[in-house]
């Protein structure tokens, strides 16, 4: 269980800030996954996470945007916990 934990937080697919979210979505599907991290200059900026994009989406002054026009800071959460490795998963 341990040997899965870390390699989920040693791989964990990435996106720029600046990108879009249609690239951000495009990742998301090749990675099976919800969640990208956000980097900015290779620091984490953030969590971009499938209900936060479908939120952005459907907010009424986005919604006649395409995901293509939308960067990927306008649906990214700083709400997160950085494990330094040192902190227990329990």
């Amino acid at each position: 269980m341990t040997d899965s934990i870390a390699e989920i937080s040693t791989h964990a697919p990435t996106i720029d800030k600046n990108e879009y979210i249609s690239r951000a979505l495009d990742l998301m599907d090749k990675h099976k996954t919800r969640r990208l991290l956000v980097l900015r200059e290779g620091e984490v900026y953030g969590v971009l996470t499938l209900r936060g994009i479908m939120r952005t989406l459907g907010r009424r002054r986005t919604s006649i945007i395409s995901p293509s026009s939308l960067h990927v800071t306008s649906a990214v959460t700083d709400n997160y916990i950085i494990n330094s490795g040192g902190m227990s998963v329990e």
